[in-house]
């Protein structure tokens, strides 16, 4: 289970990552500019991702409701690391690798969130920003291999300690969807959505410390739960990837009465394992486009 976070990889001081190997021109990106995706409204350019990978290529969020409409459109249909693999292979044709670009490839584990940067020589990778090197996962440059892999959760990803939510509700619709009024002759009439907003409800249960509370952090998982409701709450919406037993992994951002982060300890006194409440707006199923 993987709770991935959405952000905007143009507003970080992400620097530049360069990838190098012998008898080629150093290939050199500036992450907050260079990696782009496509949206799923207008086809649009953006640079809003999810470190996130579906199985099956290119995805985009599809709703719950009756109408099953596509919501967040203006997100990247590709994730985060695929872009990354195209903006990387572009510039290495641009300077000269004369089709070897095509052997070079960033993946995700859908179960630990790693990032691995394979190629068919051994070449280094080099960020200029720690911002940079973590949005990865990585804790340093790399060098002296043709595949390397994170060794540290990235920035973006939190993996709970319990691989599923706990106390979850089904899918429910908010008060006062509809009304129903009636006349002085005992007859009724009423006003009603035609799609109603879903809701959802769960407790991320005995969560450690270290991936709760963000002054806790660990140097190996550096995301937190307060930290992630922090930064996503009234903005980004974010994806549970095999938390609730569906086929498809789920979107969701939070309702107003979820934006605080409300944690609390598992039991009276108890410093190690912690609560984290989630009350959301379900934006929908995971889906290929």
């Amino acid at each position: 289970m993987l709770y991935h976070q959405g952000f905007d990889v143009s507003l970080l001081s992400a620097g530049t990552l360069t990838v190098a190997t012998s008898g080629k021109t150093s290939a050199a990106i500036t992450l907050a500019s260079a990696v782009t995706g496509t949206d799923n409204d207008t086809g649009a350019s953006t640079s809003l991702f999810w470190m996130y990978a579906h199985a099956s290529g290119d995805y985009k969020i599809r709703g719950e409701d009756t109408s099953q409409t596509t919501r967040v459109k203006d997100f990247a249909r590709e994730g985060f690391t695929d872009a990354l693999q195209t903006a990387l292979r572009a510039r290495m044709a641009a300077v000269g690798w004369a089709g070897d670009e095509n052997d070079f490839d960033v993946t995700i584990s859908a179960t630990t969130g790693a990032v691995t940067f394979t190629y068919d020589a051994t070449f280094t990778l080099a960020w200029s920003t720690a911002v940079g090197r973590t949005l990865v996962g990585f804790s340093g440059n790399q060098s002296g291999a043709s595949t390397y892999t994170s060794d540290q959760t990235p920035d973006y990803i939190i993996v709970p300690t319990l691989s599923a939510t706990s106390l979850d509700t089904p899918n429910y619709e908010p008060a006062n969807v509809a009304n129903h009024l009636i006349a002085d002759d005992g007859s009724g009439y009423g006003f009603s959505r035609s799609v109603s907003p879903l809701y959802r409800d769960w407790v991320q249960q005995y969560e450690v410390k270290a991936k709760t509370l963000r002054l806790a952090a660990a140097s190996a998982h550096p995301n937190t739960f307060q930290a992630f409701i922090e930064g996503s709450r009234g903005e980004y919406p974010f994806i549970v990837a095999d938390g609730f037993g569906n086929a498809n992994d789920e979107c969701f951002s939070f309702r107003s009465e979820g934006t605080s982060a409300q944690i609390e300890r598992a039991t009276v006194a108890n410093d190690n394992q912690f609560h984290i409440p989630f009350r959301c707006v379900v934006e929908g199923e995971v889906v290929a486009v």
